[in-house]
């Protein structure tokens, strides 16, 4: 919700320093107090995300606070969809961007805020209006998957939760919010 500020993440005690563009839009995790399952077979999420406003900015990376559970296999990506409905709305089901994928392995037990760079062609221009992101792993089963933090207790975002189901089918929910970064592709 802290738009055009630019950010600045350090990743680990001797890790490299990240820069990321301004920010678009987010939701800090100190919000997080509750989870949504990524591909578990309980719960039919591939995806899950937040809705949020651009005005006019090109697209370079989001972050989304999550975690591993088990040891899942395979590759995560972001993906950039529109919304039906505004803000407040659902997705409507058109990927517009898709980010650099993610080795699942690599992603700690623990939450973090992980990155997905968009590049190239996939640094699109969010023209002013609602649009949704969200986190997409198919690998999973229920003791291998990605979880992702969410506010179940307070939720302030004027967005809205997003999800999909296993065949790309969007939802919201207006109960949660996740907690997520858009930033520009000026970093």
């Amino acid at each position: 919700m802290f738009q055009g500020l630019p950010i600045l993440m350090v990743t680990g005690k001797a890790g490299p320093i990240q820069t990321f563009g301004v920010l678009i839009d987010s939701y800090s995790e100190n919000n997080q107090d509750s989870t949504q399952n990524i591909n578990s077979p309980t719960v039919d999420n591939n995806g899950v995300g937040q809705s949020f406003h651009a005005s006019g900015q090109a697209l370079g990376s989001c972050r989304f606070y999550i975690s591993k559970v088990g040891n899942p296999t395979g590759t995560c990506v972001a993906q950039i969809e529109g919304m039906v409905g505004g803000q407040s709305g659902h997705p409507d089901g058109v990927v517009k961007a898709t980010s650099d994928p993610i080795d699942v392995s690599t992603i700690g037990t623990s939450f973090s805020l992980v990155p997905f760079r968009f590049s190239g062609a996939q640094q699109i221009i969010l023209t002013s209006g609602s649009y949704c992101v969200g986190l997409f792993y198919s690998g999973g089963d229920a003791s291998n998957l990605i979880v992702i933090g969410t506010d179940a207790s307070g939720p302030t975002h004027p967005g809205v939760l997003c999800f999909w189901d296993s065949t790309h089918n969007g939802g919201s929910l207006g109960s949660q919010d996740c907690c997520f970064y858009v930033n520009d592709n000026t970093g």
